[in-house]
């Protein structure tokens, strides 16, 4: 007589992933967090400004085309009113960084482009 077939395999369900903890999960956020940063610090960013007697569409459509013609992207854009910008000492910040700079920096060390120089002797 022939042998009996054997049984079929029980299906088996596949294992379930393993529990993730708020430990886990924060150190991820982490990690995503620090690779953010690594990607802003090699890219370049700015904050432009059009002068308020220069303001018109006009003049904000050639900013942007110029810039696209660079391939310098706009990400946003907005106005900033005059009390803000005396509140939070925009100009005065701004300007003070270069001052600064300008002061700890003896006039030998600073770089002067040739073209620049060649356009200072005339």
């Amino acid at each position: 007589p022939a042998a009996p077939a054997p049984a079929p395999a029980a299906a088996t369900a596949p294992p379930a992933p393993p529990a993730v903890s708020a430990d886990y999960v924060a150190a991820l956020e982490k990690r995503v967090a620090d690779m953010e940063l690594v990607h802003a610090c090699k890219t370049h960013s700015a904050v432009v400004f059009i002068k308020p007697h220069a303001v018109t569409e006009e003049v904000k459509d050639l900013v942007k085309a110029e810039f696209a013609n660079r391939g310098i992207y706009v990400l946003s854009e907005g106005v900033i009113p005059a009390e803000e910008i005396d509140q939070q000492q925009l100009i005065d910040t701004h300007y003070g960084a270069i001052a600064a700079k300008a002061v700890r920096q003896k006039p030998a060390a600073l770089t002067v482009q040739p073209k620049a120089q060649a356009q200072f002797q005339k």
